[in-house]
């Protein structure tokens, strides 16, 4: 049995990382890091920010490896006021932010989140571009409690390929709070976050630099309590009565 885990950056992942250890490996191209737990293959994929890379880089990893269980997981954008940085949020459907497509994470991976400490909400809405201000989030709020932007493409290709599959994502930014930048403006077209340009940025704009560091710290202790939270849920879910009898989720 083994089981993949998404995120869209290295950063969302790191903190997991230091939690055990992880051995880089390369699958179809691309950065994934590989653990065992509980006697099975655990592989953490970085696939590139938006529902394209994200899409893709799944395909491609179900190509090489099918696995049994996969974990689309990372940082999201709450569009709720209850919801505040660090809370890992599980999501019942993920839809499109037009609200024509939508697809459910696994009823059963779903209970086991929630049993392990996520909460549960209805629905994470997946947009097409970075959703930057209070104003933004509030129009998404109607659809949605969280705001990502892979979700969506990650399990409309694992319905397809007929794994079981759930949407993770923990808060990085609140409904309340603008983000200190237009972060789409330093993303490069394989979705990857052009790290000199946010190093550039308060150069450019010294008025953002505070917010910048706040919004750092909370992405940070948000990727901190995503990967406590992984870290026993992938082992809950390795060790399921459920799994065990080698059923899909």
């Amino acid at each position: 049995m083994n089981v993949v885990v998404t995120f869209a950056v290295r950063s969302e992942l790191t903190p997991w990382l230091r939690l055990r250890v992880f051995r880089p490996v390369r699958t179809e191209g691309l950065p994934c890091y590989e653990t065992t737990m509980a006697g099975a293959e655990v592989l953490a994929v970085v696939t590139g920010i938006g529902a394209s890379n994200a899409a893709r880089a799944i395909c491609r990893v179900l190509k090489a490896r099918l696995p049994d269980v996969v974990v689309a997981s990372g940082l999201a954008g709450a569009l709720k006021p209850a919801y505040g940085v660090g809370d890992v949020l599980a999501a019942r459907l993920v839809r499109s932010d037009s609200a024509d497509q939508q697809v459910s994470s696994s009823d059963a991976l779903l209970r086991l989140a929630v049993e392990c400490g996520a909460k549960a909400v209805e629905s994470l809405v997946s947009a097409n571009a970075i959703v930057r201000t209070v104003e933004d989030k509030a129009s998404l709020g109607g659809l949605a409690e969280a705001v990502d932007m892979e979700s969506l493409a990650i399990l409309t290709e694992t319905r397809r390929a007929g794994i079981a599959a759930v949407a993770v994502r923990s808060v990085a930014d609140t409904a309340q709070c603008d983000l200190p930048c237009d972060f789409s403006k330093m993303v490069d077209e394989c979705g990857r976050m052009r790290l000199w340009r946010v190093a550039l940025e308060p150069l450019r704009t010294p008025q953002h630099l505070p917010a910048l560091i706040r919004f750092a710290i909370a992405s940070h202790r948000a990727a901190c309590r995503l990967a406590g939270f992984l870290d026993g849920y992938i082992e809950a879910v390795l060790k399921s009565r459920f799994l065990g009898t080698g059923q899909r989720v």
